[in-house]
């Protein structure tokens, strides 16, 4: 929301029967003019309807990939260069969904904008992050391309050995086929980007985010993807790295502690990036703040059955607490929490999460 419709939330929510007219009088604007704020916010679904009801909790929307995710287990040990016995899993993927199934699971006002193609697997995966608790009515049906897909090969203690990837329906993507989701967007507190689609389209949502006064949290995907990632990234608040792809983005190798703070610090000051998070999977989490500090949160871990996934549990938590108004230490200990309960299940996003066991592992492994 811009400065104006925050202003007449205020008011709105002081007096839910105010007239166009006091509101014009308080604002010292023209009526017509606030009879435009009010049917533009109605348009983002700021206000919900006649007598001004206006939406009581946050939202956080997910623009990004979704994808049929294909695992195989070997029974034995993978011998390359011949045929292996394995068993094969789906579920339902894609980093962008990823995060919002888990925020969804949370409770949290959560809406997907993705693109699938327009067949089973496709309507599939909507039907399955729908049942989660997430908004997927503005997301993409194409019938040019079949759903993206995802296919991992893992060792038997669930650590990838060969991650297959076809994405080609994100190639087709122009910011023409998202002009009609603007007010949408627009409407959300907090946006949630992965670095899928093409990179000007991404510069521009990232953009348009920074003018409305929207905080934007963003993931690269992979280190084989890092292309994608626009050059300006002034306007997010927090992005979400590791160091294999913080490698490729620096043309740098990156081993020490004093590595990492140099590589945050880089891509904080190249990029215009707010806050960095180097994230090391099991080894933990590595937070480059705004202010120039470098804080390491551990990561906890109990059951490790399969770390797809993790990264994206771990945003998911960051942006549950940055929703809650926690700082960013704090929310990245959520995320560690949330990353330590998604490898616990084989799935991709563990069903079985709660904001009830969240609370209770972060009391248990982060309370002073």
């Amino acid at each position: 929301m811009n400065n104006k419709e925050k202003e007449i939330v205020r008011l709105i929510r002081e007096n839910p029967y105010i007239s166009q007219n006091e509101l014009a009088d308080k604002l010292q604007l023209s009526r017509s003019a606030v009879a435009v704020y009010i049917s533009n916010m109605m348009k983002k679904g700021i206000i919900l309807g006649k007598a001004y009801i206006i939406k009581d909790s946050y939202r956080i929307v997910c623009i990004g990939g979704a994808t049929v995710d294909r695992k195989a287990m070997p029974k034995n040990k993978i011998v390359f260069g011949t045929s292996n016995q394995v068993t094969y899993h789906r579920f339902p993927g894609g980093v962008a969904r990823n995060v919002a199934e888990n925020l969804g699971r949370l409770g949290c006002h959560t809406s997907l904008i993705t693109c699938v193609g327009n067949d089973d697997q496709g309507k599939w995966l909507l039907d399955y992050t729908r049942s989660a608790g997430v908004d997927v009515s503005q997301s993409l049906q194409l019938s040019s391309y079949n759903t993206g897909s995802y296919t991992v090969i893992s060792d038997a203690e669930g650590n990838l050995l060969l991650g297959l990837d076809d994405l080609h329906i994100y190639e087709s993507l122009t910011l023409d086929l998202f002009e009609k989701k603007g007010n949408f967007i627009s409407s959300a507190d907090l946006l949630f980007l992965d670095f899928n689609y093409p990179p000007d389209m991404t510069a521009e949502l990232i953009r348009k985010a920074h003018l409305e006064g929207i905080r934007v949290c963003a993931t690269v995907v992979s280190s084989t993807r890092t292309e994608l990632v626009p050059q300006d990234l002034n306007g997010v608040y927090l992005l979400c790295t590791n160091q294999l792809e913080a490698e490729v983005m620096l043309e740098y190798k990156i081993k020490t502690e004093e590595d990492i703070s140099r590589a945050c610090k880089d891509l904080k000051e190249i990029k215009g990036i707010k806050n960095v998070i180097m994230n090391l999977r099991d080894k933990g989490t590595y937070l480059y703040t705004e202010h120039g500090m470098l804080h390491f949160i551990e990561q906890p871990t109990e059951e490790k059955v399969d770390w797809t996934g993790n990264r994206d549990a771990f945003m998911a938590g960051v942006i549950y607490g940055l929703m809650e108004e926690l700082d960013l230490v704090t929310a990245c200990e959520y995320g560690s929490v949330m990353s330590m309960m998604n490898i616990m299940d084989f799935s991709t996003v563990n069903p079985n999460i709660s904001l009830n066991e969240v609370e209770t592992y972060h009391q248990k492994y982060f309370s002073k």
